[in-house]
């Protein structure tokens, strides 16, 4: 049997490390999702933020579309990257109830053409930041600061607090192009991500290119990224936070955890390996 592998476009970073010999559709079979219909195995990713408790039960739903479009035949195995000790517990109950395997996996941004470039100049900005000087008390905040059901109230907050402790240091950019964009991050020394319906996929962008963020606490952060970035609980926080630390060993731990981690085929073979353990 040839195996397949059918996926939204969500999941469009990974395919060009998927075995070439599968067979590979555009077509998902249940929307969000991935399906590697193996010959003995099917495991289903699903990527789908997930913070806001609305988004939480979307989630859930689309796991039992899953479910209910396995083949009976076959060992199932559930991917979910965004996966929480905390707020996921209801794909934890699902798994232990119905005896399938639950995973997660390193995350990407599924912003493709942003992310595509970040790829191809990636080894050009670290020259970049290499040689020349920043301050590194900069710090921006890219994306869109309205909208999305009155959900960016937090995001508002944060934003308006860094305008107060950072005045001039702080920039918002918004409405940006993908150059554009990568110009801003690569003179910044930091880029604060205040969550929206979920963990902010600009944290991997910024990662890509060793700009370290600034993240609220939530429990969607997994240890990858919370090992190289600054995790705050309280705003006033983040201030003792930037003073103690090596900015430079910050900035290549970035620059290593995705290197390591989340580059498309190391985020392939993690999954790989662990389906085969």
């Amino acid at each position: 049997m040839t195996n397949k592998c059918f996926y939204h476009h969500r999941f469009q970073y990974l395919i060009p490390s998927i075995p070439k010999e599968w067979i590979i559709s555009s077509q998902p079979v249940v929307d969000k999702t991935m399906l590697w219909d193996l010959k003995d195995t099917q495991v289903w990713w699903e990527y789908h933020d997930g913070i806001l408790p609305s988004m939480g039960q979307e989630s859930t739903e689309r796991l039992n579309l899953c479910w209910e479009a396995r083949n009976k035949d076959k060992r199932f195995i559930y991917v979910k990257p965004n996966l929480s000790q905390t707020q996921s517990l209801g794909f934890f109950e699902l798994a232990k109830q119905n005896n399938f395997e639950l995973l997660t996996s390193p995350k990407w941004s599924y912003y493709h053409d942003v992310y595509r470039h970040i790829n191809n100049v990636r080894e050009e900005v670290k020259k970049f930041r290499n040689t020349n000087n920043f301050i590194e008390t900069t710090i921006v905040f890219c994306g869109s600061t309205t909208g999305f059901n009155g959900h960016y109230d937090a995001r508002k907050y944060y934003i308006d607090k860094s305008r107060e402790y950072w005045g001039t240091n702080f920039s918002i950019h918004t409405g940006l192009g993908p150059k554009q964009y990568v110009d801003v991050l690569k003179m910044a020394a930091y880029a604060i991500q205040p969550h929206g319906g979920g963990l902010r996929h600009a944290t991997y962008e910024s990662m890509a290119l060793g700009i370290p963020s600034l993240i609220p606490e939530s429990s969607y952060i997994d240890n990858i990224t919370r090992g190289c970035n600054i995790v705050f609980s309280k705003f006033e926080n983040i201030v003792y936070d930037i003073n103690s630390i090596e900015y430079k060993e910050l900035n290549q731990k970035c620059i290593d955890a995705w290197e390591t981690h989340m580059t498309s085929q190391s985020i392939v073979d993690c999954v790989l390996k662990q389906i085969k353990e």
